[in-house]
């Protein structure tokens, strides 16, 4: 198995994806008891504030380097202020594109003065508003449907998915990443938020992958 596949394995199993009422994942993320907080992990990670640290706990891809140095930073610190990540599922993608492409036909008619030509949304106005026969008429009819179209499509958008307490959380938006393409088939978004290292509690399986308690 090559390092791309274990690094994707890894994330699967650290940070589960979301699925209505099993948000938090198929294991509980670590909690106070019995782990350790990111201000001190000498029990859950021995010389991690050594230079032995990058060589016992870096996989040598993602950033490891960099949560390390984060753990580090942090050392003794539990009010140190860290920005925290996780993939969700993109529950509004689709909706979002069709507002997109609205927004295009939008600008595209006040930047040269008539919609885009054989478009498909234009063509299905056009015919709605056939009736009007006056050209500068249809063209205000056809761009207030539009933005109707999208008043209508951001009032049905689903409330985002936030961190909440007990997640499982990443201090690294790469693994963030590689999470949302691996585990949520590439429909996601990465959701963040800034966090004291008291906050976050390891029970040592990775330096990527912490529980978050408010």
């Amino acid at each position: 198995m090559n390092l791309k596949k274990i690094i994707a394995n890894l994330v699967s199993e650290c940070l589960n994806e979301h699925d209505s009422d099993d948000y938090k994942g198929m294991h509980s993320a670590p909690g106070i008891e019995d782990n350790n907080p990111m201000y001190n992990v000498e029990e859950m990670f021995p010389d991690m504030y050594t230079e032995k640290a990058y060589r016992y706990y870096g996989i040598y891809d993602l950033d490891d380097y960099s949560v390390i140095n984060q753990i580090k930073a942090v050392h003794n610190k539990p009010r140190a202020t860290i920005t925290i990540y996780r993939a969700v599922p993109n529950l509004n993608k689709e909706i979002d594109l069709k507002i997109k492409e609205l927004n295009h036909l939008i600008s595209y008619y006040y930047k040269f003065r008539f919609f885009p030509l054989k478009n498909k949304i234009i063509y299905s106005l056009e015919d709605k508003y056939e009736y009007i026969r006056d050209y500068d008429e249809s063209q205000k009819a056809i761009l207030d449907d539009i933005s109707n179209q999208i008043d209508v499509l951001s009032k049905t958008k689903e409330n985002p998915i936030k961190i909440n307490n007990g997640d499982w959380v990443t201090t690294s938006y790469l693994f963030a990443k590689q999470h949302g393409i691996s585990n949520l088939n590439n429909n996601y978004k990465i959701v963040k938020k800034r966090v004291t290292a008291s906050q976050l509690y390891t029970d040592g399986n990775s330096i990527f992958e912490w529980g978050y308690v408010m």
